[in-house]
C-alpha cells in the first residue's frame, strides 16, 4: 500500500503564522465583520475542532500570513505542541506557535491524508523526538523533516474516507456520553438548588453562624513525607502527614489556585492554600458541604492580580439551615445519592473517552505503522 517515504517540506509549503500583540488585536481586529479569521493555539481544541467564528478577524491588507483552505494546522511549540492538531476548511491567518502544512500538488498528496497522519503515534514519535528547549519547541527545518509514507492519491483518499466515517461513528459515540454525563449534572445541580433553598422553618442567618472557615496550616514538605493523615491542598491530596492527629472531619476549600473548589474529608489537614472548616457549630458537616457548593463560594474571592477566598469574604453570605439535624441528614441522603449516580456517569464517561482515543489510535496505527 505504501509506496515510499518523503520529508513533509519536499511535498508541502511549511511556515508558522503571526505573532499579534494583545493589546493592538484587540484594538485592531476583534469585532470586525470583514476579513480572514485569526486562529490561535487556545481556537484549536484537542480533539481537532477549529473554532473559526472567535471575534477576531483580519483585514486582507493587513500583511498577515494567510492559511490557505485545505491545510493542516500543527501546534509546535508550548505545552499544546505536537498534540493540537487540525484540518483547516477555509482562509485564515494564524498564530506564530502554529505551522501550517499547505500541500503543493494535491493531484499527488492529500491534506487530510496528512492531517490523519500527524494524529498518528508514528507522526508523534518522530515530532517528539526534536523537541528542544525549556518551553517545548520543533524548529520550521526539523519540522519539514518529519517523513510519512505516501500511496497514490487514490489510496490516500480512500484511507481518508475510512477514518473520516470511523471517526465520525467514535464521535458520535463520545458526544452521546457526554450529553449524558451534563444532563445528570444539571439535573444535579437542580436537585442541590431544591433542597438547599431556604424552606419554612429554616434559621436563617449567614453562612458564619453555621460554621467557621480558617486558613490552613502551613505545612512544609518535610512534614509532608511521612504518615497515614492525607494534607489537603487547593486542588486535592497534595502530601501526607507525619502525626497521627489530624482535623476530622473537615471541609476545604481552595483559597487560592484551585478557588472555590470543594473537598470533604473523614480526616485531613488543610495546606495553607486552603480554607478548612471543623467547626460546624451542630451542625452535619456533609449537609454544610452542600450547602457551600451551592452558594458558589468561589464567586466571592478578590484580589486583582490573582483571585484569592478569605473567610471574611464567606462568612457573611446570607443563607439558612434546616433547624432539626434529622433533615439536614435526609437532604444529605437525598443529595449523596444522585452525587453517585452522576459520579457513575463521570467514570463512564471518563472510561468511554479513554475507549475511543484508543480505538483511534488504533485505527491510525493500522494505517500509518
Amino acid at each position: 500500500m505504501k509506496e515510499g517515504w518523503k520529508q513533509l517540506g519536499s511535498i508541502a509549503d511549511i511556515y508558522n503564522g503571526d505573532s499579534i500583540n494583545a493589546e493592538y488585536k484587540k484594538t485592531h481586529f476583534v469585532g470586525l465583520e470583514e476579513g480572514y479569521p485569526f486562529i490561535a493555539t487556545k481556537d484549536v481544541s484537542p480533539e481537532g475542532a477549529v473554532d473559526y467564528n472567535n471575534g477576531v478577524k483580519i483585514p486582507a491588507d493587513a500583511g498577515l500570513k494567510v492559511a490557505p483552505s485545505d491545510s493542516v494546522f500543527v501546534c509546535a511549540e508550548g505545552g499544546s505542541a505536537g498534540k493540537k492538531i487540525a484540518y483547516i476548511e477555509q482562509e485564515v491567518c494564524f498564530g506564530n506557535k502554529l505551522f501550517c502544512i499547505a500541500t503543493k500538488d494535491k493531484t499527488k498528496y492529500s491534506s487530510k491524508y496528512i492531517y490523519y497522519f500527524c494524529r498518528s503515534e508514528k507522526f508523534r514519535n518522530q515530532f517528539f523526538g526534536e523537541l528542544t528547549g525549556l518551553i517545548g519547541g520543533v524548529s520550521s527545518k526539523k519540522f519539514k523533516g518529519i517523513e510519512c509514507s505516501f500511496p497514490h492519491l487514490s489510496e490516500q483518499e480512500r484511507i481518508v474516507s475510512y477514518l473520516d466515517a470511523q471517526f465520525a461513528k467514535i464521535n458520535a459515540l463520545k458526544t452521546n456520553t457526554d450529553k449524558q454525563l451534563k444532563e445528570a449534572q444539571k439535573l444535579f445541580q437542580s436537585a442541590l438548588k431544591e433542597y438547599l433553598t431556604p424552606k419554612e422553618g429554616w434559621i436563617k442567618g449567614c453562612l458564619g453562624d453555621f460554621l467557621n472557615f480558617r486558613r490552613g496550616y502551613d505545612l512544609t514538605h518535610a512534614e509532608m513525607k511521612e504518615g497515614d493523615v492525607p494534607v489537603a491542598g487547593s486542588s486535592g491530596i497534595i502530601g501526607y502527614h507525619n502525626e497521627a492527629t489530624n482535623i476530622s472531619p473537615c471541609i476545604t476549600v481552595g483559597r487560592s489556585g484551585s478557588v472555590g473548589k470543594l473537598n470533604i474529608y473523614d480526616k485531613c489537614w488543610a495546606h495553607n492554600t486552603t480554607l478548612f472548616v471543623d467547626d460546624f457549630k451542630g451542625n452535619d458537616p456533609y449537609f454544610l458541604a452542600y450547602l457551600i457548593q451551592s452558594l458558589g463560594v468561589g464567586s466571592y474571592s478578590g484580589g486583582s492580580a490573582v483571585p484569592s477566598l478569605n473567610r471574611n469574604y464567606i462568612h457573611p453570605i446570607p443563607t439558612a439551615v434546616p433547624f432539626s439535624k434529622k433533615e439536614q441528614r435526609d437532604i444529605v441522603v437525598i443529595l449523596d445519592t444522585l452525587s453517585e449516580k452522576v459520579a457513575l456517569l463521570q467514570k463512564n464517561y471518563d472510561q468511554t473517552i479513554t475507549l475511543c482515543n484508543d480505538l483511534k489510535q488504533s485505527l491510525l496505527k493500522s494505517i500509518f505503522e
